[in-house]
């Protein structure tokens, strides 16, 4: 469409002359009425992700669908979903991997009603990600076509609202967020973003009583927005600079817009506060969760810009696309880096053409700078948000993108072509929405569950230590389902090879150190020293990590090194003095090593620690009577066991075996004909009472016993 000068400010810079006015009196689009083509919008989004509802769950649906304990309470989670951190739900306690908590309960509570409704069903989450999709795309074209009126002449297919939704509709960069349930919560965040626009548009169109009751409903919508999502706020400035750029409206009322705005966030930040805590600046030391941790100020500068390029690159060429940006796909950059360089000129431009354009009210301004409002947040500019980018991250700024594009590409065919201008511009942006359709239709298989899409994005982002990992862990559990032990060895060795991958690009990598030792202690003692230093290198890296001791504890004593699995598993016992089974392992491994005296002095502690402990007291009394010979100690311990529980067979097969040793058959002859009473017959019992017959003189009651311990089945 070529630009048209204003009647009210005269005003020829390309895309400045949209009508501003009141919108009773703009021209009417010729074609088919407004509410049918947001019709079609909202229908568009099922050719395009259609293809979604065979997917599964993938990436952090896990943590926010499949494995959280609130949303698998379905609506009785509901109250714990808004009144804790969203991480919560997961790792059943507050975790600040990141910058700031993360408080985003609304798209967690549609995830608890859909588990309420059809338990685990992707293919609803599905469904419900790609109806929300459509009414985001009906809304925006709606409130576009108000933004920005078209010129009655020019056919509906080639005016710049159509042609702006048509672009953000079919933009492969929203996959991530379409095709991953998970982020639902940014549809909902622009859906709302969008919807408080409308509000608050009206409300300065139409005061009074009914435009008190629009600004109620924009507050209302801007806080369901900030519930989705926090990549919401930058609204606050974003929806009264449009009304300022599209409307000429009394400053007040753009006042009162911003305070009926601001009392919502205030809210919002208030309820933050109380569930998930301040948002502050987190320094996790690991650059998989901050990937600034030791980039300097320069660097830091260089590399934002950096992914700027990379973000303008994808806009324009979505490909290829990977749901994998961390550390180290995108390496730091220095500003004389031509990736950042150049990008910092491009944007310096953009800056420039932005602010040179306010003064004319150019909408192709308002797109940029609404790219730029909207991307502040998840810049890293301002704080680390986890990763270097991420495709899901440019989801609401690429609509200021799009109005920039299709405005900038309509002025510029408007100068090349003259009258037929718009439907050049036209023909080429929908040629680029087609093509852009197909990548969108080809990515969404990806998203199809974890082994797809690690597999598939990892040919994109060899250099992500993160990814190499993932695709590691999904691997060996490919690995473990099969039968074929040919097929499920060549598996443990791709994933033996992706786990030294990631820990050559990241040497602080303690998931990777920790599953390559899992992988190695279970390929044969061969590789168990191995298995042990990447233990040492996990329990380096996090001293409170117990597990991992416990590891090295069980894979020294494999290979007979006690004293090893000695410290690994008193290291173990320090971070978790309650564990029974440690307690055991640590007077084994004494037992081993020929240390008996403290292997009891262990065995007693852990279970006078323990008084209750049936099982633990029928240990040590084999332990007595086995291994230290204490036949005394044994009888008694025993005889503990079966006073705290007396319904377990095997403890009257040992008590009576250990009275024989202690030279007290009669009582052994009590206890085993209990037991006989009590479970019936059994090839240790009738054994056993063979063998104290015979301590007793009674020769025919004691082959009676054998013989008949024999028929049971016995060994002997």
């Amino acid at each position: 469409m070529t630009a048209r000068p204003s009647s009210s400010t005269g005003s020829k810079s390309p895309g400045a002359s949209r009508n501003r006015g009141e919108p009773t009196g703009a021209p009417r689009t010729r074609g088919p009425r407004r509410s049918l083509i947001a019709l079609f919008f909202f229908l568009l989004a099922i050719p395009l992700y259609a293809n979604t509802m065979g997917n599964g769950y993938a990436v952090d649906d896990t943590m926010f669908i499949t494995d959280n304990a609130y949303t698998k309470n379905g609506i009785r989670g509901i109250p714990d979903i808004f009144s804790h951190d969203s991480f919560e739900g997961y790792f059943n306690e507050k975790k600040s991997l990141v910058s700031g908590g993360r408080y985003r309960p609304l798209s967690i509570a549609t995830f608890a009603i859909e588990h309420q409704v059809a338990g685990e069903n992707p293919a609803l989450g599905h469904a419900v990600n790609l109806a929300l999709y459509g009414l985001t795309g009906a809304l925006l074209y709606l409130l576009l076509i108000r933004l920005l009126p078209p010129d009655g002449k020019v056919r509906w297919w080639a005016t710049a609202p159509f042609l702006i939704t048509l672009l953000f509709m079919t933009h492969p960069l929203h996959t991530e967020v379409v095709a991953n349930i998970k982020s639902r919560d940014e549809i909902l965040a622009l859906l709302f973003g969008i919807a408080t626009f409308h509000a608050f548009l009206t409300t300065c169109e139409r005061p009074g009583a009914r435009g008190l009751l629009l600004l109620a409903a924009g507050a209302l919508f801007y806080f369901l927005g900030l519930l989705s999502k926090e990549t919401l706020i930058p609204f606050l400035v974003v929806i009264p600079l449009g009304i300022w750029f599209f409307r000429r409206v009394d400053p007040r009322r753009l006042g009162i817009v911003l305070g009926a705005m601001a009392l919502p966030l205030a809210a919002y930040f208030v309820i933050r506060g109380i569930f998930a805590g301040p948002m502050k600046i987190i320094r996790t030391g690991d650059l998989l969760n901050d990937p600034f941790t030791y980039a300097t100020l320069e660097q830091r500068v260089a590399t934002i810009f950096k992914t700027v390029g990379i973000y303008l690159r994808l806009f324009l060429v979505p490909h290829p696309l990977t749901s994998d940006y961390y550390y180290n796909h995108v390496p730091l950059a220095h500003l004389g880096d031509p990736s950042s360089f150049l990008p910092a000129l491009i944007t310096l431009g953009l800056a420039a053409y932005a602010v040179a354009g306010m003064r004319g009210r150019n909408p192709i301004a308002y797109g940029i700078l609404f790219f730029a409002i909207t991307f502040s947040i998840v810049s890293n500019l301002l704080f680390s948000i986890g990763t270097t980018m991420a495709e899901r991250f440019l989801y609401i700024p690429s609509l200021g993108l799009a109005i920039a594009a299709v405005l900038g590409v309509e002025a510029l065919s408007g100068r090349l072509v003259g009258r037929n201008g718009p439907r050049v511009a036209a023909g080429f942006l929908i040629l680029i929405c087609a093509a852009y359709s197909v990548k969108t239709v080809s990515r969404n298989p990806a998203w199809k569950d974890n082994y797809t899409l690690f597999t598939t994005d990892i040919k994109v982002s060899p250099n992500s230590a993160k990814i190499q990992a993932a695709v590691a862990s999904i691997l060996e559990e490919e690995a473990n389902k099969k039968k074929d032990p040919a097929l499920h060895q060549a598996l443990i060795e791709q994933a033996i090879r992706h786990f030294r991958r990631a820990i050559q690009i990241y040497p602080e990598h303690s998931l990777a150190w920790f599953g390559l030792g899992n992988l190695l202690a279970a390929q044969g003692n061969e590789h168990a020293k191995e298995a042990i230093q990447c233990y040492r290198h996990v329990v380096a890296l996090e001293p409170d990590k117990a597990v991992a001791f416990r590891n090295i504890a069980l894979t020294a004593d494999k290979i007979g090194d006690f004293e090893t699995a000695l410290e690994g598993i008193r290291s173990y016992r320090r971070l978790r003095p309650a564990d029974i089974e440690a307690g055991l392992l640590e007077a084994s491994y004494l037992n081993k090593s020929g240390r008996v005296g403290e292997a009891i002095r262990v065995r007693e502690e852990v279970a006078r620690a323990n008084p209750r402990n049936a099982q633990l007291w029928s240990d040590m009394g084999l332990f007595f009577a086995n291994t230290a010979h204490d036949y005394g100690k044994a009888v008694e311990y025993l005889d503990r066991a079966i006073q705290l529980d007396s319904t377990k067979v095997g403890t009257y097969e040992n008590l009576g075996y250990a009275q024989i040793l202690n030279k007290q058959p009669r009582a052994a002859v009590q206890t085993l004909e209990k037991g006989v009473a009590r479970f019936g017959e059994t090839q240790l019992l009738e054994w056993n009472l063979g063998a104290a017959w015979d301590a007793l003189g009674e020769r025919q009651k004691s082959e009676r016993a054998i013989s008949r311990s024999k028929e049971l089945g016995g060994p002997w």
